[in-house]
């Protein structure tokens, strides 16, 4: 099968990448990273070209834009004709397929081209196909196309997309489909207040709250980060999470033998409490123990550079909950 190897989410991978911007970016980039002179030293100096010179550059530019486009439209037909396919060899070129378009969609022109070729026709069956190669590759892409671009967003958003999104993040299984639908799943949600209202219309923080207690430590990671975005938007999540018991089951998640991901679930209870006396009160319930449980906490992480911001999030933790210091602002913007 292809495979394009673990990358970092929103970015492209190995000696592929592409360098996207404008025109000016493009030839700054350039100059600067072209070794000049005997000692291969790079360029620093930069300066504007003249008009004449700047319209035939952007018509090279364009056509170069064009070309993308014309390879876009190749990938998807590639995927219509061969998506169903059982042969070996055609499996592999749809994954390839499938991460030569993400690549691709990396920018935000391309991204929207995308929908104007058909694209995004295919993406129901992309998200729903059998094999789980298929689905975390489309996943992927639909990052890529929906990060930033409020059209797409909205498309997303009429086709459905927010609770197939969801229904992968809970019941897919392949644990990699899971984390990549949660990175779509985040992307489409986090900037848009429309695709925001049905998340939560569909029951989105209990989906959040189950990746977070699940064994997997990507999606109990990337959950985290979610549910901390969505504390930013000032729509009033902190009401519906208070609701849930939220606090309870972050608490719950901190007193669980301790590892690298308690840094994630601590941060997000700090922003949790943070201007919502209603869930400092919850940490205040004398059956949680949870005083005790930070002093102890606290003990165990001090002195361990590896721990240093756990440790600073759970002394916010303690000055806001059990230091009468309700009107702190402080937390963390990630």
């Amino acid at each position: 099968m292809a495979s394009s190897g673990d990358r970092q989410d929103g970015g492209s991978s190995g000696n592929q990448q592409r360098f996207h911007g404008t025109l000016e970016e493009v030839l700054r980039f350039a100059v600067e990273n072209t070794p000049t002179g005997e000692g291969g030293t790079q360029g620093t100096e930069y300066t504007v070209m003249d008009p004449e010179r700047r319209e035939f550059l952007n018509k090279v530019f364009a056509e170069m834009n064009k070309d993308e486009t014309r390879e876009m439209i190749s990938l998807v037909e590639t995927l219509k004709q061969k998506l169903d396919s059982e042969k070996e060899d055609d499996e592999e070129i749809v994954e390839d397929a499938l991460e030569n378009l993400r690549d691709l969609c990396d920018t935000i022109d391309n991204a929207q081209d995308f929908h104007k070729i058909g694209g995004t026709q295919l993406l129901p069956r992309l998200m729903d196909h059998p094999r789980s190669e298929v689905r975390w590759r489309a996943f992927d892409l639909i990052a890529n196309l929906v990060q930033n671009v409020p059209f797409n967003q909205e498309v997303l958003l009429e086709m459905g997309g927010v609770e197939k999104l969801l229904v992968s993040v809970d019941k897919d299984s392949s644990e990699r489909s899971r984390v990549k639908a949660l990175y779509a799943l985040s992307c489409l949600v986090r900037d848009n207040e429309a695709c925001q209202k049905v998340f939560a219309e569909n029951d989105g923080f209990s989906v959040l709250m189950r990746a977070m207690q699940s064994k997997v430590e990507k999606l109990q990671i990337k959950s985290a980060f979610m549910l901390q975005a969505l504390f930013q938007t000032g729509v009033g999540f902190k009401d519906t999470l208070y609701n849930m018991g939220m606090v309870q089951q972050l608490i719950g998640l901190l007193q669980t033998d301790h590892t690298p991901t308690h840094e994630h679930f601590m941060s997000a209870l700090l922003n949790l409490i943070t201007d919502h006396k209603d869930c400092i009160s919850d940490c205040q319930q004398p059956e949680l123990g949870f005083k005790e449980f930070l002093t102890a906490r606290q003990e165990f992480l001090k002195g361990k550079p590896e721990f240093q911001e756990e440790y600073s999030h759970s002394q916010q933790v303690m000055s806001i909950c059990f230091s009468g210091n309700h009107n702190n602002s402080s937390a963390l913007d990630r």
